[in-house]
């Protein structure tokens, strides 16, 4: 007989941490664990409406990924479960159209933290509010172990510009603000 997952009602093989594939992914993802819904019918709002926990910030998409963004099939296509709800919120978008995360959340769905904007902007305040990633704590600055000083480089419409390499990390953090602001064409002062 094999073990179930430890969540209530949930009768799926156990696989992490005594939870089943979905309830772990769950866990990881927002620390919250709500009952697997699988819709299959109903309309796509319906749909949206089941697969999302509400908190009094962010609202977690509990259904299918993909790189951290919500999924969702909405007739013959899959598209992304925040703009769904975005465009269920306040209308239809432009293919061309992104919507940026305010709160930085990928699995967030709640309309009034999404924002239209280009790939360009939407890049640029990505580059402002850093990656979770970055080990240095400093978007753009990377330690080169090769020269063993601090390395900062920006992206800028698809191409790298090195802004150069430092002995503090203060350098080039200084640096590499200074090349943002000098770049991008939208930055009003740097939140980094």
């Amino acid at each position: 007989m094999k073990a179930t997952c430890s969540f209530s009602s949930c009768d799926r093989p156990m696989r992490s941490l005594g939870l089943c594939d979905s309830h772990y992914a769950q866990q990881r993802r927002n620390g919250q664990l709500t009952p697997i819904r699988r819709l299959t019918s109903g309309t796509p709002a319906e749909r949206l409406e089941a697969y999302t926990s509400r908190t009094t910030d962010c609202w977690f998409w509990t259904g299918s990924t993909r790189n951290g963004y919500g999924q969702i099939r909405v007739g013959d296509r899959v598209v992304r479960a925040h703009r769904l709800a975005y465009e269920l919120e306040y209308g239809n978008l432009a293919d061309s159209v992104m919507l940026d995360h305010h709160c930085r959340n990928r699995a967030c769905v709640r309309p009034d933290h999404l924002v239209p904007t280009t790939n360009k902007q939407n890049m640029e305040n990505l580059a402002r509010s850093g990656y979770s990633g970055n080990s240095s704590g400093v978007r753009g600055v990377t330690w080169d172990s090769q020269t063993s000083r601090w390395r900062a480089k920006l992206t800028h419409e698809g191409r790298t510009i090195h802004v150069g390499r430092f002995d503090t990390i203060d350098q080039a953090a200084s640096a590499i603000i200074e090349a943002r602001n000098r770049v991008f064409s939208n930055n009003v002062g740097d939140r980094s």
